[in-house]
Protein backbone atom coordinates (compact mmCIF):
# COMPACT_ATOMS: atom_id res chain seq x y z
CA UNK A 1 0.00 0.00 0.00
CA UNK A 2 0.67 3.51 -0.58
CA UNK A 3 0.82 6.75 2.09
CA UNK A 4 -2.61 8.69 1.01
CA UNK A 5 -2.31 12.49 0.38
CA UNK A 6 -2.08 14.47 3.96
CA UNK A 7 -1.21 18.01 4.98
CA UNK A 8 2.05 18.45 6.84
CA UNK A 9 3.07 21.14 9.22
CA UNK A 10 6.92 21.47 10.97
CA UNK A 11 5.54 23.21 14.17
CA UNK A 12 7.52 26.31 14.89
CA UNK A 13 6.52 25.89 18.74
CA UNK A 14 4.55 24.29 20.88
CA UNK A 15 1.95 26.55 21.21
CA UNK A 16 1.33 26.18 17.17
CA UNK A 17 1.20 22.51 17.38
CA UNK A 18 -1.66 22.84 20.28
CA UNK A 19 -3.01 25.26 18.35
CA UNK A 20 -3.33 22.86 15.26
CA UNK A 21 -4.26 19.89 17.52
CA UNK A 22 -7.39 21.80 19.02
CA UNK A 23 -8.51 22.46 15.23
CA UNK A 24 -8.44 19.56 14.11
CA UNK A 25 -8.58 17.15 16.32
CA UNK A 26 -9.12 13.30 15.76
CA UNK A 27 -7.87 13.89 12.35
CA UNK A 28 -4.65 15.41 13.32
CA UNK A 29 -1.61 13.02 14.02
CA UNK A 30 1.71 14.03 15.94
CA UNK A 31 4.90 12.54 14.27
CA UNK A 32 8.96 13.71 15.59
CA UNK A 33 10.88 11.52 13.19
CA UNK A 34 7.84 9.59 12.32
CA UNK A 35 9.51 6.82 11.05
CA UNK A 36 7.39 4.37 13.14
CA UNK A 37 3.77 6.51 12.48
CA UNK A 38 4.48 6.47 8.61
CA UNK A 39 5.23 2.91 8.16
CA UNK A 40 2.02 2.44 10.04
CA UNK A 41 0.21 4.45 7.77
CA UNK A 42 1.81 3.06 4.82
CA UNK A 43 0.66 -0.58 5.51
CA UNK A 44 -2.64 0.82 6.70
CA UNK A 45 -2.26 -1.32 10.19
CA UNK A 46 -5.65 0.13 11.23
CA UNK A 47 -7.26 -0.20 7.97
CA UNK A 48 -7.53 1.33 4.49
CA UNK A 49 -8.68 4.43 4.51
CA UNK A 50 -12.07 5.17 2.74
CA UNK A 51 -13.75 7.94 1.50
CA UNK A 52 -14.48 8.73 5.27
CA UNK A 53 -10.54 8.53 5.69
CA UNK A 54 -11.63 6.20 8.85
CA UNK A 55 -8.55 7.12 11.38
CA UNK A 56 -6.54 8.44 8.63
CA UNK A 57 -5.16 11.78 9.25
CA UNK A 58 -5.99 14.70 7.21
CA UNK A 59 -2.90 16.79 8.97
CA UNK A 60 0.25 15.47 10.42
CA UNK A 61 2.55 17.94 12.68
CA UNK A 62 5.61 17.33 13.01
CA UNK A 63 7.50 18.28 16.47
CA UNK A 64 10.94 17.37 14.65
CA UNK A 65 11.65 21.11 14.56
CA UNK A 66 11.44 21.97 18.42
CA UNK A 67 14.91 21.35 19.79
CA UNK A 68 13.52 22.71 23.11
CA UNK A 69 11.75 19.16 23.35
CA UNK A 70 15.48 17.53 22.89
CA UNK A 71 17.40 17.83 26.37
CA UNK A 72 18.83 15.39 29.21
CA UNK A 73 18.83 17.50 32.90
CA UNK A 74 20.17 15.77 35.61
CA UNK A 75 21.41 18.08 38.62
CA UNK A 76 25.27 15.80 38.96
CA UNK A 77 25.69 17.31 42.57
CA UNK A 78 22.29 15.73 44.00
CA UNK A 79 21.88 11.67 43.57
CA UNK A 80 18.13 11.98 44.48
CA UNK A 81 16.52 14.47 42.22
CA UNK A 82 16.24 12.06 39.12
CA UNK A 83 16.92 12.95 35.63
CA UNK A 84 14.04 14.44 32.83
CA UNK A 85 14.70 13.50 29.14
CA UNK A 86 12.90 15.49 26.36
CA UNK A 87 10.60 13.39 24.02
CA UNK A 88 13.09 14.31 21.33
CA UNK A 89 16.16 13.16 22.53
CA UNK A 90 18.00 10.40 20.78
CA UNK A 91 18.82 7.24 22.14
CA UNK A 92 21.88 7.56 20.87
CA UNK A 93 22.58 10.90 23.18
CA UNK A 94 20.89 8.80 25.97
CA UNK A 95 23.49 6.10 25.64
CA UNK A 96 26.60 8.67 25.33
CA UNK A 97 25.40 10.57 28.61
CA UNK A 98 28.04 10.45 30.86
CA UNK A 99 25.95 11.15 34.19
CA UNK A 100 23.21 8.75 33.12
CA UNK A 101 25.51 6.09 31.93
CA UNK A 102 26.75 6.39 36.05
CA UNK A 103 23.49 6.52 37.64
CA UNK A 104 21.08 4.88 35.38
CA UNK A 105 23.01 2.00 33.79
CA UNK A 106 20.17 -0.14 32.51
CA UNK A 107 18.51 2.67 30.78
CA UNK A 108 21.71 3.53 28.91
CA UNK A 109 22.13 -0.51 27.93
CA UNK A 110 18.31 -0.41 27.16
CA UNK A 111 18.93 2.54 24.76
CA UNK A 112 21.99 1.04 23.58
CA UNK A 113 20.54 -2.12 22.48
CA UNK A 114 17.56 -0.86 20.33
CA UNK A 115 17.74 -0.93 16.75
CA UNK A 116 21.38 -0.33 15.04
CA UNK A 117 23.47 2.85 15.84
CA UNK A 118 22.23 4.72 12.76
CA UNK A 119 18.65 3.94 13.95
CA UNK A 120 19.84 5.25 17.63
CA UNK A 121 21.45 8.33 16.31
CA UNK A 122 17.71 9.52 14.56
CA UNK A 123 15.38 7.80 16.91
CA UNK A 124 13.73 9.48 19.44
CA UNK A 125 12.75 8.10 22.97
CA UNK A 126 9.48 9.42 22.58
CA UNK A 127 8.76 7.74 19.63
CA UNK A 128 10.05 4.44 20.76
CA UNK A 129 8.06 4.09 24.00
CA UNK A 130 4.82 5.50 21.73
CA UNK A 131 5.39 2.95 18.96
CA UNK A 132 2.77 0.79 18.22
CA UNK A 133 3.38 -2.96 18.62
CA UNK A 134 5.98 -4.76 16.36
CA UNK A 135 4.10 -7.99 15.95
CA UNK A 136 3.31 -8.85 12.30
CA UNK A 137 -0.32 -10.19 13.18
CA UNK A 138 -1.07 -5.97 14.61
CA UNK A 139 0.75 -4.50 11.99
CA UNK A 140 -0.61 -6.84 9.18
CA UNK A 141 -1.72 -4.49 6.36
CA UNK A 142 -5.73 -3.25 6.39
CA UNK A 143 -5.74 -5.06 9.50
CA UNK A 144 -5.83 -8.24 7.89
CA UNK A 145 -5.65 -10.19 11.74
CA UNK A 146 -8.49 -8.14 14.14
CA UNK A 147 -5.90 -8.80 16.78
CA UNK A 148 -6.82 -8.93 20.53
CA UNK A 149 -4.92 -5.77 20.55
CA UNK A 150 -7.06 -3.96 18.20
CA UNK A 151 -10.53 -4.90 19.81
CA UNK A 152 -10.60 -8.68 18.30
CA UNK A 153 -11.52 -11.79 20.38
CA UNK A 154 -7.57 -13.15 20.26
CA UNK A 155 -4.34 -12.81 20.13
CA UNK A 156 -3.31 -14.60 16.73
CA UNK A 157 0.21 -14.70 17.53
CA UNK A 158 -0.35 -17.09 21.25
CA UNK A 159 -0.88 -20.19 18.93
CA UNK A 160 0.14 -18.88 15.49
CA UNK A 161 3.92 -17.87 14.18
CA UNK A 162 5.48 -16.45 17.29
CA UNK A 163 9.43 -17.37 17.22
CA UNK A 164 10.61 -13.67 17.32
CA UNK A 165 8.17 -12.17 20.29
CA UNK A 166 10.04 -12.38 23.24
CA UNK A 167 7.31 -12.11 25.78
CA UNK A 168 6.30 -15.91 24.48
CA UNK A 169 9.08 -18.00 26.16
CA UNK A 170 12.53 -18.70 25.19
CA UNK A 171 14.36 -21.10 22.95
CA UNK A 172 16.17 -24.59 23.51
CA UNK A 173 19.41 -24.14 23.39
CA UNK A 174 21.01 -27.25 24.65
CA UNK A 175 19.70 -30.96 25.12
CA UNK A 176 18.14 -31.59 28.77
CA UNK A 177 20.17 -32.11 31.61
CA UNK A 178 21.92 -35.53 32.54
CA UNK A 179 19.43 -37.62 30.09
CA UNK A 180 22.58 -39.01 28.24
CA UNK A 181 25.34 -38.20 30.23
CA UNK A 182 24.04 -39.75 33.68
CA UNK A 183 23.76 -43.15 34.83
CA UNK A 184 21.89 -45.43 33.28
CA UNK A 185 20.40 -42.42 31.05
CA UNK A 186 18.30 -41.59 33.74
CA UNK A 187 16.12 -38.59 33.28
CA UNK A 188 17.16 -36.54 36.36
CA UNK A 189 14.68 -33.28 35.70
CA UNK A 190 11.27 -35.74 35.17
CA UNK A 191 12.41 -37.99 38.19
Amino acid sequence: MTLQPFKCVAAGSLETAEALLREYGERAALIAGGSDRLGALKDAVHGAPAAGRDGYPELVVSLKPLQSLRYVRVDPSDAHTGARIGGLTTLAEIAGHSVLRARYPLLVQAARSVASPQIRKVAAIAGNLCQEPRCWYYRYPENGFHCLRKGGKQCNALFGENRYHSIFGGMCIDGPACVSTCPNQTDIPAT
